[in-house]
């Protein structure tokens, strides 16, 4: 059927083709359903989206699924497309026949009313200029009444259009006062937000100074941490046989030989004394006890040079216990939260810092609006002052102009004042001569006219 639809056919007005709803058919003319194998004819001209079914519209031709031979199909298509376009083309020439009929019926009848109408123009200007010599003083009147009015309405008419013109010019300026007085408001908002926009902008680069110090603090604290830290953790003591190494916080490290025995030990202060006799002079003794109670315990003694009788035959050195207590209780109690507070100081300083930038950072953007809204302000105020200037020179134009009209309603008031006077004079001339008519001849031309 594709082929089939490829075909160029002989007949050419009547054949259109494909169906398509858009398309204007007239009468006659024939089409393709989409699938190529029926043809429809138009019934009626004006055919505009109507469908194939429907036969107010559509007749069907032929159907070409019923034709199995290509040829025979093709045969039938050009005989259908060719029937059509004999109906297209009888149909035409019956319209120009009828109009042809038509135009010779209206040539006729045109010429039989030119004919009425030139007698009738005849008989108008017969009555015409009998009725002219009856009523000529009457014309006479009436065209100079009729002027007076025309005159008087036209004065109306300027007095009023001034009246109007009055009240525009009122209405002018009150819309000139209204804008400028908008102008000026948008203008003082223009200048309040630029003002707010500086000082927003002054906050964020005091803000931004702030956070930024803040910042530096805050590194500066956490550098003394870690170097506090630091310094701690070279703190250190080892033993190795007799030789003791102490480090300190700075990781200087300086070892000592302490190159001595301790050669007794006793549960008691007491129980040291009263052996005396038996430790020679420069000799280390020790008290070591099990005793948890015990406040002697671990402290060192040297055997003096006084005799066993004494009341001192030892000389103390020191408490290696308490010494141990004391050093773990100044770094717990001193060194320790020392170095925690520079910690946490330093962690503060360093949020308060991320706080503060992300002020001045709002700040910033607060200010940035700001300085929008204060040039969308100062455009705004801008045309709308050039706005005012415009309608300002309008208004001074209209007003010029509603002098012009007045000059010209005072010079058409006088012209229409000596119209009036004449018509007044014509009148009287009229009445005049109407007085010098007889009773029996103004009766014998009002009964002609």
């Amino acid at each position: 059927m594709e082929e089939t639809q490829k075909i160029q056919y002989q007949v050419g007005e009547a054949w259109k083709g494909a169906y398509n709803s858009a398309t204007p058919y007239s009468y006659a003319n024939v089409v393709q359903d989409p699938t190529g194998l029926s043809v429809y004819r138009s019934l009626k001209s004006g055919n505009v989206g109507h469908p194939l079914t429907d036969t107010t519209w559509w007749f069907k031709i032929i159907d070409l699924s019923s034709i199995k031979s290509e040829s025979d199909r093709i045969a039938a298509l050009n005989t259908a497309i060719a029937e059509a376009e004999a109906l297209r083309v009888a149909a035409e020439e019956a319209r120009e026949r009828q109009a042809a009929a038509d135009h010779q019926t209206a040539s006729a009848d045109h010429t039989t009313a030119g004919t009425d109408h030139t007698t009738a123009q005849s008989d108008h200007t017969t009555a015409g200029t009998d009725h002219q010599t009856a009523t000529a003083d009457h014309t006479q009147y009436q065209t100079d009444h009729g002027k007076e009015l025309e005159r008087q309405q036209a004065e109306a008419g300027r007095v009023q259009a001034e009246t109007q013109r009055n009240t525009a010019e009122g209405q002018r300026a009150v819309a000139e006062n209204n804008r400028a007085a908008a102008e000026t408001e948008r203008h003082t908002q223009y200048t309040t937000d630029h003002g707010n926009a500086i000082s927003d902008h002054a906050n964020y680069v005091s803000d931004h100074a702030t956070a930024a110090a803040d910042h530096t603090q805050a590194s500066n604290d956490h550098t003394a941490s870690v170097d506090a830290t630091t310094k701690a953790s070279n703190v250190n003591a080892t033993l190795d046989g007799m030789i003791v190494t102490i480090t300190d916080k700075n990781g200087v490290s300086t070892s000592v030989n302490i190159g001595f025995d301790i050669t007794k030990t006793y549960a008691s202060v007491a129980a040291m004394n009263a052996d005396a006799a038996n430790v020679e002079e420069g000799i280390f003794v020790m008290i070591a006890t099990t005793d948890t109670t015990s406040t002697e315990n671990a402290r060192l003694y040297v055997r003096n040079s006084n005799a066993a009788s004494s009341e001192t035959p030892f000389t103390f050195l020191c408490d290696l216990d308490q010494a141990a207590t004391s050093a773990w209780a100044d770094w717990f109690n001193n060194y320790k939260p020392t170095i925690e507070s520079d910690h946490t100081r330093a962690e503060n300083d360093h949020t308060q810092a991320a706080s503060d930038h992300q002020t001045a950072a709002t700040d910033h953007s607060t200010a940035a609006g700001d300085h929008t809204q204060a040039g969308t302000d100062h455009s705004t105020a801008a045309a709308d002052h050039t706005l005012a200037a415009s309608d300002h020179t309008t208004a001074g134009t209209d007003h010029t102009t509603a002098g012009n009209d007045h000059t010209q309603a005072v010079s058409d008031h006088g012209t229409a004042t000596t119209d009036h006077a004449a018509y007044e004079q014509a009148i009287g001339t009229i009445n005049g001569k109407m007085d010098e008519i007889s009773q029996s001849d103004f009766d014998t031309i009002f009964n002609d006219w």
